[in-house]
């Protein structure tokens, strides 16, 4: 049996899980849903799948098992909703929202559904994890700095790129 998969997002995240998924075997991603029309129609043709722009349309279109929901954090909500709204298993990249409020909501209607869902927070099993967290109980932080370890996202739009020190650089 192959698990058919509806992925929402179509950037750099979700094609890293698109990866994943088909090297694993038994999963196959049967849609691509992107509200950036050009990029849900480039990874579609890659995938030789349909594209859409909204989630309801792409779960009423195309039978699917489960959802990955691989936008970024002030997308998240309607994705969620829909594939929840039609018992379907859900995978949420991190962040599942901006805010609290969104999180939430979707938190209250994942117990209401009983649908089986999972987060991309896998760091949090980490052994550091809980040293991290057992030590800044011990000492509470003064100063917070930290690094992003992978490329940066991209900006939208081709506006220039973030240099460092948050300097914007035109290229």
């Amino acid at each position: 049996m192959t698990l058919r998969i509806a992925l929402v997002g179509a950037g750099s995240v979700a094609r890293r899980h698109v990866g994943v998924l088909h090297g694993l075997g038994g999963a196959s991603v049967v849609s691509v849903t992107d509200a950036h029309r050009p990029a849900a129609e480039a990874l579609a043709a890659e995938l030789d799948v349909p594209c859409f722009t909204d989630p309801d349309q792409a779960l009423d279109a195309v039978e699917a098992d489960a959802v990955y929901v691989c936008v970024p954090p002030f997308a998240h909500g309607p994705a969620e909703s829909a594939a929840l709204e039609r018992g379907k298993a859900l995978f949420v990249e991190k962040p599942v929202g901006l805010g609290l409020d969104v999180a939430e909501r979707i938190g209250r209607q994942v117990e209401e559904t009983g649908v089986v869902t999972g987060t991309g927070y896998h760091w949090r099993c980490l052994d550091t994890a809980v040293l991290a967290r057992d030590l800044l109980a011990e000492a509470p932080p003064l100063l917070a700095n930290g690094y992003w370890l992978d490329k940066r996202p991209p900006v939208p739009g081709g506006a220039g790129r973030t240099g460092r020190a948050g300097r914007s650089s035109s290229s």
